[in-house]
C-alpha cells in the first residue's frame, strides 16, 4: 500500500555573498545620486531670491491694486530691502461749484466768488486767469490724520498756464510746496521734519527741486508729478523727469490746509486732476549672511500707479543681482511692466 503523498516544502536559500555584494552596490548607486541632487539645491540661495522676488511683487501689486505709486528700496551696504506702498488720499476733479474731493475732503473758495470752469483737463477746473490777488481753493486735510507726508509723498495734477507769470500752484499744509517760477520753470519744495531739545517735532528748512525754463508752455495743458521717496525729490512732466534733489530726510507734519492758489502771488491759469498720495506702509527684510546684493544693483525701483515701471526712473528693466558666499550670482528681473522673474 503506497503511503500517502506529502506536500513538499521550498528550501529557504539566502544571498549568496556575490549576490549581496551587487545588492548593495546598487543601493549606494541610488543613495549617491540622491544626495548629489539634494545637496545641488542650495535652500539658502533659493530663500534669498525668493525673498526679493516676494518683496519686488508687494510694492507691484500695491500699485495695481490702490492705482497709487510704490517702490521697493534696497541698501546693499547692510542687505536690508523694503517694500513701500502708497495710498491716494485725495483727488479732485474740479467738477462744479461744490469742489467735491475723495473721502469727504471738500474744498471752500476763499477770496472769490468762484474759481470754476467748464474747460479743464478732464471736464470741469480750477481757472485762476483773472482771479484776485489772494483767491484760493482750501482743504482741511490737517484734520484727517491719514495725511501724514513723513515716510514720501506724491502729487499728481494738470497745469494750463494762460500767460507768462509767476505765482503759487498749490501748499500742502505749509509743508509741501509747487511755484510756477519765470520762464515756466517748475519749483516743488517740502520742509525737513526736525526735534527741538525738549523731543518736541517742528519744521526745519527747506529742499527744492527746480526745472529748467520751459517745462509749462502757455494755453497747452501739462501733467506734472512731484514725487520724494527719501531718496530724492523729483519734478515730472508729462513723464519726463525735469528736476531732482537728493534728500533722505522726513518731511516735516502739516501745520495748515492744503490750498490751490495762494495768499500772495497765484498762478495765472487752470489747475485739474490733483490727486494726492503718501507712503502708509511699508514690508522690511534682510538677506542672509551668506548673500549680499552686487553694487550694480539699483538703490531703489520705483512703480507708477497701475504696476508699470516708472518710465522716468527706469528706462528699461531692472537687474537685482545676488552674490554668494561660493562667488556664484543670482539675479531677479523686473520688467517694464512690473513683472517679476
Amino acid at each position: 500500500m503506497n503511503a500517502p503523498l506529502r506536500a513538499r516544502r521550498p528550501r529557504s536559500r539566502g544571498l549568496t555573498l556575490i549576490e549581496l555584494v551587487l545588492v548593495m552596490g546598487l543601493i549606494s548607486v541610488v543613495v549617491g545620486i540622491g544626495l548629489g541632487a539634494f545637496s545641488s539645491i542650495d535652500p539658502g540661495r533659493r530663500a534669498a531670491v525668493g525673498l526679493v522676488q516676494n518683496l519686488v511683487r508687494t510694492a507691484h501689486n500695491t500699485a495695481v491694486a490702490r492705482r497709487a505709486p510704490a517702490r521697493v528700496r534696497i541698501d546693499p551696504a547692510d542687505g536690508t530691502i523694503v517694500a513701500e506702498g502708497m495710498d491716494v488720499l485725495g483727488t479732485w476733479h474740479f467738477e462744479g461749484f461744490g469742489l467735491e474731493g475723495g473721502d469727504g475732503l471738500d474744498g471752500i473758495v476763499v477770496g472769490a466768488d468762484d474759481l470754476s470752469d467748464a474747460e479743464g483737463y478732464l471736464g470741469g477746473c480750477l481757472d485762476f486767469s483773472a482771479s484776485p490777488r489772494g483767491a484760493r481753493l482750501e482743504v482741511p486735510v490737517q484734520d484727517d490724520p491719514a495725511f501724514e507726508p513723513r515716510e514720501g509723498f506724491s502729487l499728481e495734477l494738470s497745469l494750463r498756464p494762460s500767460r507768462e507769470g509767476t505765482g503759487r500752484v498749490l501748499s500742502l499744509g505749509g509743508v509741501v510746496e509747487l511755484d510756477v517760477a519765470a520762464g515756466g520753470a517748475l519749483q516743488a519744495s517740502f520742509r525737513r521734519r526736525r526735534s527741538d531739545d525738549l523731543g518736541r517735532t517742528t519744521a526745519g528748512g527747506w529742499v527744492r527741486a527746480t526745472t529748467g525754463g520751459g517745462a509749462l508752455r502757455p494755453e497747452r495743458w501739462s501733467r506734472v508729478a512731484v514725487h520724494y521717496d527719501r531718496r530724492a525729490l523729483r519734478v515730472v512732466v508729462d513723464g519726463v523727469q525735469l528736476a531732482v534733489e537728493a534728500s533722505e530726510e522726513d518731511v516735516a507734519p502739516l501745520a495748515g490746509p492744503l490750498q490751490i492758489g495762494g495768499e500772495t502771488g497765484v498762478f495765472p491759469g487752470r489747475v485739474d486732476e490733483l490727486a494726492i498720495a503718501v507712503v502708509t506702509g511699508e514690508v522690511e527684510s534682510r538677506l542672509p549672511e551668506t548673500v549680499r546684493f552686487r553694487k550694480a544693483t539699483p538703490r531703489s525701483i520705483d512703480f507708477v500707479a497701475g504696476g508699470a515701471l516708472d518710465p522716468s526712473r527706469h528706462p528699461g528693466p531692472v537687474e537685482i543681482e545676488l552674490e554668494f558666499q561660493d562667488g556664484t550670482r543670482d539675479r531677479v528681473l523686473v520688467g517694464i511692466y512690473g513683472t517679476v522673474e
